[in-house]
């Protein structure tokens, strides 16, 4: 229950924020109905919520909500143990629909219970170690370092504030649309990289979410930004030559890296391509597959490749 704070949609509530989706709080939660995680998180035995478990680090609740809040009620409606708030008097929907109305930019008040860390100062805790130490040596201040950890994971206290969050649509990390722009794209010795879109997925027809592959259609679905600018880079499509025999299955796989650097966009990746001095080219792709090519030998290949399937540019517009 709970959910993410709003998925994305056609509805763009404001004419700045163009087919930009819904407004989020990018939170993931869950329910609160076990009894010894109530007690734990200080929750009064009329109050009802949500526990914060995961705070997405470019979303509006960035620095605002912690892992471990719980979310007792959103613009003064009561959030219910499942995540679900009172909707037109006797419905009741997901929380997250009271964040989508909202328009960017506007502020939501959400009511928080939130844990206070229980106070015990790195010198206390060094004290304490170091006098244990010395009482009864190693085994004795692991013991008690584990104390102090014991104590900070005790029913702490608790306090309830009020925090104010500017909403606005989330920053998918897989595009939705794709409105008036030509694909990206890079080629480099038959392999054609590009990022990964939802235009793309719809490919696999009306049922795509059954039918793509599942580790793209989890990356759109459920994955957000955590950097600007980032994106899941995929290798669509091998254009097939002798230089990159035995690769041909692998297409519509994410590409992680490439001579051992995380890739974080097509750019990126690109760059890495070019930069490459070794004797080899190795990227590694989803589900700890590699692909590994001369350098050289890819290089001379390259111009052959373009010529033979008529591919005009090695990178498309955006990129050049």
């Amino acid at each position: 229950g709970g959910g993410s704070g709003g998925g994305d949609g056609d509805a763009a509530q404001s004419h700045t924020y163009d087919h930009a989706g819904f407004c989020m709080l990018g939170i993931k939660c869950q329910p609160t109905d076990n009894p010894a995680m109530r007690s734990y998180l200080g929750m009064l035995p009329h109050e009802t919520g949500v526990l914060v478990t995961y705070v997405v680090k470019m979303s509006p609740s960035a620095g605002l909500l912690e892992v471990d809040d719980v979310l007792l009620a959103v613009d003064g409606e009561e959030v219910a143990n499942d995540g679900t708030v009172s909707f037109r008097g006797w419905e009741r929907v997901a929380f997250d629909h009271l964040i989508s109305l909202k328009e960017p930019g506007q502020e939501v008040a959400l009511k928080v219970r939130r844990r206070v860390k229980a106070k015990v100062s790195p010198e206390e805790t060094a004290l304490r170690v170091g006098e244990a130490a010395a009482v009864g040596g190693d085994a004795a201040a692991a013991v008690a370092a584990a104390a102090v950890v014991a104590a900070s994971a005790s029913a702490a206290e608790s306090e309830v504030v009020t925090v104010l969050v500017a909403v606005h649509p989330r920053k998918s990390l897989v595009p939705v649309h794709q409105y008036d722009r030509l694909p990206s794209y890079y080629v480099f010795a038959g392999l054609l990289f590009s990022p990964l879109t939802q235009p793309l997925l719809h490919e696999w027809g009306d049922d795509w979410y059954n039918l793509a592959p599942r580790q793209l259609c989890g990356r759109a679905m459920n994955d957000y930004q955590e950097k600007e600018g980032e994106q899941v880079v995929i290798l669509s499509q091998v254009l097939a030559d002798e230089i990159n025999a035995g690769y041909q299955g692998m297409q519509d796989v994410e590409v992680r890296k490439v001579d051992g650097e995380v890739v974080r966009s097509l750019r990126a990746l690109r760059a890495a391509v070019e930069r490459a001095r070794g004797q080899f080219l190795r990227l590694d792709l989803q589900d700890n597959k590699v692909l590994v090519m001369d350098l050289k030998e890819a290089r001379a290949a390259h111009d052959r490749i373009m010529a033979k399937h008529r591919v005009p540019h090695s990178a498309s517009q955006d990129l050049r």
